[in-house]
């Protein structure tokens, strides 16, 4: 009946609450069905509710079997589309059939479970008449199925494999299947089979069931052979079945046919590996045996001669490739073939009829490389023949130094100092293979270049020009990104370039350790080129200005407003190249003009155009010195500092993991207290405590802590931030001297674990007793600092924060400024107290408790990374008379029998080195590694000396001039330094050689300090002339304001 409600009277009598928990068969959460509705059905979005709109109801009124399957009572079948099409054919038709395969998990009514996913299902509709006479369908049974449990059986035991794609003709949906025997799989929605079967494809005519009018209701086999009868189509015409093309068939229009399958047959490698057989192997493998012992011996006598011919092999590649990156492949040819050569080139002349020239050989070594074999027989200069060489007559000549290269690794370790050189060398090296420009070779921090060779290049200095512009914008770009990695004044190097244009003999100077070279006039000047230009400027003769004139590029020239005197070559008029990019001072560079802009780094004064030869003392640095905002210099620096100090944390992390107990691990900062600090005088001792040394060391600790995380990362960032923006501007007590002093702590404490990582590598196959000695050594000949991170991490932390808040006046000018504010820290070391006071304040504010809970595990740690701050901050303070006889008094003690310390530990047991406190020497050695830091300018390199010397004596000068200061630092100044060196500078560096803490930084620390004793001696007196001339000009102009 077309009724809009019915009578639900009953729905209680199933359960006694008003909803039910709906589970099918998988045991799949259903929704939960409110039974009030009465008949359901499926609504929008897959939710259950009460059908509207739907001409019909088809109720599910009785269910079998009842168990699992309650829930499907009074669904409205008429609310599902696939079921929806099925009852409306019957109702069409008169006659059964079969819905479209889907997948909905609830309409299938089964025991069974897949592991994956739901099996495709269908119902079979069959119409119920009110008698067997009568045409008016009363009811419809619908019998669920699942197609997995319809296709078991299909095969016989121990058949597998058959691939089954089943595809509705009516919704055009494909369902892949395998047949393993009796069992029946569902493989996935669509058709799945592997497609490298296609050829083995077995295909079928749809298929429908017959109409059940034609077959005698009794007669049921009657009715099964009508189903499995040929794999035909029922035209609906009543007439008979009629075959139909597989591809061809279409659903007659206007008509829905539901129920309507094709079927295609696949083999798959399951069913190919049940007839395929490892037979024919195993037969070869035995017949294989019986030649087994006859070749065995013709094996192993063939892997020996292999073996050795790999080693000759290897040893030859190597030689190979050392010698193409020195010589061309002609050269190479001249030096090892010897007579074959010669039968070469007669080879050659044979076949071609051409001769090849030593021009021709030459280009095909600089192009080509080598692909001959070569001997390792020495070869005498009398048996090489004549000399490889050629004339080159139009070539131009590049050569590229690094200004203030040597003042700035000076400051750093070796590793750093390469890193560099190959980054910069590898850019160079890039641009060019990209511009067609020939690599010469580096001498030193020198690139030297050449076009026009081994190819004749007609436009050979325009090529130059351009390569030499590209190169200087790349070394500007990547000292910038560098300086976060290699430290503040990285960004402040700079390059000179030189070219000249001309003939060159190229060739090989035949000897020890040949080489392939350029010779000539136009090297020589090119190099003057070079020498005497400007930081990051492009200097070219006027042999190539002549050149890129002609190719119509005047434009990119500007003539030198000074005239150079080049040795050898008397004044020349030479030309700069403009820049690929004119920004800050090199837009500065006019025609004829000698103004220039003045140019600083760090935050304030003048810094001139220093090369590693000389010192301009122009008043106005040369406008090609780049030009760098102080925020991008500070934010570099800021990066910089809090990278070195991450790595230092980490340092710590790793050995609180391998070293502290696990019951204390998770102990957290935050519970600690954050109260600010006392008096600091209060918190000095004679020595910190360092551990003992352990004989039983814990097993380190294989999960390695490879980040701080992201927290502290940026609380770390923020706090060196802080610091920073507390510097104040001032000339020598700044930021940058800050990161200055950092930079060389970091280096020396470095110097100090680089021992660590020499006994690292003889662990690796030491056996456990020589571990165990190797551990003992590396304790006590550093005093026991390479096994304390926490203490190095102390070292260079304060290095960073040892001036936060300096007024860049000495502290008996602070004390009689403010005594009021002296009189807090007892009129002691104020500056340095206070700026303990700062940075450690800052550091207990809650902002960075992740940051503590890095660098303390507990409040020990704290505690004794404190006094260590304490310690280095203090020792700074060598205007301290009192404070430097207890800091001697100090060294005395714990180094007066410093020769025989080695022997001392080496004689005792491993019980009696574990009460051996090392605590007086450790503490002391660091003092000296802090004080050296502090003053490293004066044990660098020459320029790196003067360029701090000249900001000390102008922030002395300022301080005069500002009435701040009593005493006039142009009296006595070069004298003062004289002094400085001989009793105090000397004596720290000799001091880190004698320790043996610092391996070949004390020697290095000692070498420059007496060398710029030197030089200061020569040199002193012009350069406090410098100074002196600008502090009178200062206060000149004072006196007019």
């Amino acid at each position: 009946e077309n009724n809009d409600t019915m009578d639900h009277s009953n729905h209680n009598d199933m359960e006694n609450n008003d909803t039910m928990d709906h589970s099918n068969h998988n045991g799949m959460e259903m929704p939960k069905i409110d039974w009030d509705l009465g008949v359901y059905g499926l609504g929008e979005n897959g939710t259950y509710s009460r059908p509207s709109g739907l001409p019909l109801y088809y109720p599910l009124w009785q269910v079998y079997p009842i168990v699992g399957n309650v829930e499907a009572t009074m669904y409205d079948q008429y609310s599902d589309d696939y079921l929806k099409t099925a009852i409306d054919y019957v109702n069409a038709k008169k006659k059964s059939c079969i819905t479209d395969a889907f997948q909905n998990d609830f309409h299938v009514h089964s025991n069974t479970k897949d592991e994956d996913q739901i099996s495709p299902a269908s119902v079979f509709y069959a119409p119920v008449y009110s008698t067997f006479e009568e045409t008016n369908i009363v009811a419809l049974i619908g019998i669920d199925f699942k197609w997995t449990d319809n296709l078991s059986g299909a095969l016989p035991e121990g058949v597998r494999g058959i691939i089954l794609v089943i595809e509705s003709v009516h919704t055009g949906e494909s369902f892949t299947f395998e047949l393993d025997g009796t069992n029946g799989r569902f493989i996935g929605a669509g058709d799945l089979h592997d497609r490298s079967y296609d050829k083995h494809e077995v295909r079928m005519n749809p298929y429908q069931i017959p109409e059940f009018e034609k077959v005698n209701v009794q007669d049921h086999s009657g009715h099964r052979m009508r189903m499995l009868e040929g794999f035909t189509i029922y035209k609906g015409d009543n007439t008979g079945y009629m075959a139909e093309e597989y591809d061809d068939y279409q659903i007659p229009e206007g008509e829905t046919m539901p129920g309507l399958y094709k079927v295609r047959v696949y083999p798959s490698d399951t069913l190919k590996g049940e007839y395929t057989s490892n037979r024919p192997a195993v037969f070869a493998s035995l017949v294989a045996l019986v030649f087994f012992f006859t070749s065995m011996v013709f094996i192993i006598y063939d892997c020996l001669v292999e073996n050795r011919q790999a080693v000759v092999m290897n040893r030859a590649v190597q030689s190979n490739k050392i010698v193409h990156s020195l010589f061309p492949a002609t050269v190479r040819e001249r030096l090892f073939e010897k007579e074959e050569s010669e039968d070469h080139t007669r080879s050659a002349v044979k076949n071609t009829g051409l001769v090849e020239t030593p021009t021709m050989r030459l280009k095909n070594f600089l192009t080509k490389g080598s692909t001959g074999k070569q001997d390792d027989a020495t070869v005498g200069s009398s048996q090489m023949g004549a000399p490889i060489a050629d004339m080159f007559p139009a070539t131009t000549i590049l050569f590229a130094d690094i200004a203030g290269f040597t003042a700035w690794s000076s400051e750093r370790e070796p590793s750093q100092v390469f890193e560099l050189l190959e980054a910069i060398y590898r850019e160079f090296d890039i641009e060019a293979n990209k511009h067609k420009v020939f690599k010469v070779e580096t001498i030193g921090d020198c690139y030297v270049c050449a076009t026009g060779l081994p190819d004749a290049q007609p436009d050979h200095a325009i090529i130059m020009v351009r390569f030499a512009q590209s190169c200087l914008a790349k070394f500007q770009e990547l000292t910038r990104e560098l300086e976060i990695t290699l430290g503040p004044g990285t960004a402040s190097l700079g390059i000179r370039i030189g070219m000249h244009s001309g003939s060159v003999t190229a060739g090989v100077l035949r000897g020890e350790k040949s080489r392939f070279q350029l010779f000539g006039d136009t090297m020589n000047t090119a190099s003057r080129m070079e020498s005497s230009g400007k930081k990051n400027m492009i200097q070219v003769s006027p042999e190539t200005a002549k050149l890129v004139k002609s190719a119509g590029k005047e434009q990119w020239l500007v003539p030198r407003a000074d005239i150079v005197v080049a040795k050898g070559k008397g004044e020349i008029q030479t030309y700069w190249i403009k820049p690929l990019k004119e920004s800050g001072p090199l837009a500065a560079v006019s025609e004829h003009s000698k103004q220039s802009s003045s140019v600083h780094y760090g935050h304030v004064g003048w810094d001139t155009d220093v090369s590693d030869h000389h010192r301009d003392w122009d008043k106005n640095s040369h406008p090609s010195t780049r030009y760098y905002s102080q925020e991008d210099d500070r934010r570099r620096s800021i990066e910089w500092n809090a990278t070195v100090l991450e790595d230092l944390i980490l340092k710590v992390m790793n050995h609180r993991e391998d070293c502290i107990p696990e019951d204390n691990k998770n102990r957290r900062l935050s519970k600690l207290s954050r109260h600010r600090s006392g008096l600091i005088l209060d918190e000095i001792s004679n020595e910190v405590k360092f551990e003992l040394y352990s004989a039983n060391k814990p097993p380190r600790s294989k999960a390695r802590i490879t980040s701080i995380g992201e927290a502290a990362k940026h609380e770390l960032k923020a706090y060196v931030t802080r610091v920073a923006s507390m510097y104040r501007d001032v000339h020598f007590h700044n930021f940058e001297h800050a990161s200055h002093v950092t930079m060389s702590a970091n280096k020396l404490m470095k110097k100090v674990c680089a021992q660590s990582l020499g006994f690292g590598r003889k662990k690796r196959n030491a056996s456990k007793q020589a571990y165990k000695t190797m551990e003992k050594e590396l304790f006590f000949s550093t005093f026991g600092i390479s096994a304390d991170p926490l203490a190095q991490f102390a070292v260079v932390f304060a290095a960073l924060v040892h001036d936060v808040d300096h007024t860049g006046v000495p502290n008996v000018q602070v004390i009689k400024e403010d005594p009021d504010f002296a009189a807090i820290y007892k009129d002691i070391s104020v500056a340095e107290q206070h700026s303990i006071h700062v940075a450690w304040d800052m550091l207990m504010e809650p902002e960075f408790e992740n940051l503590r809970c890095c660098m303390f595990a507990s409040s020990e740690d704290k505690s004794r990374f404190k006094q260590l701050l304490i310690h280095m901050i203090i020792a700074t303070d060598i205007a301290d008379k009192i404070r430097m006889k207890k800091e001697k008094k100090r060294w005395n003690a714990a180094f007066e029998y410093i020769d025989s310390w080695e022997s001392e530990w080496r004689s005792k047991s491993d019980e009696e080195l574990t009460q051996i406190d090392v605590s007086l020497r450790a503490t002391a050695v660091l003092e000296q590694l802090m004080l050296a830091s502090d003053i490293a300018h004066t044990m660098q390199h020459w320029i790196t000396y003067v360029k701090w010397n000249e900001r000390l004596f102008k922030e002395r000068m300022t301080a005069y001039i500002n009435g701040r200061a009593e005493d006039d630092p142009r009296e006595g100044w070069y004298e003062s330094e004289l002094g400085f060196f001989d009793f105090y500078i000397i004596p720290l560096a000799q001091r880190l050689k004698d320790c043996g803490v610092f391996g070949s930084a004390g020697d290095e620390y000692l070498s420059y300090a007496v060398k710029n004793r030197q030089e200061w001696t020569e040199k002193g007196q012009a350069i406090t002339l410098k100074y002196t001339e600008w502090g009178e000009e200062q206060l000149r102009g004072r006196q007019l304001q």
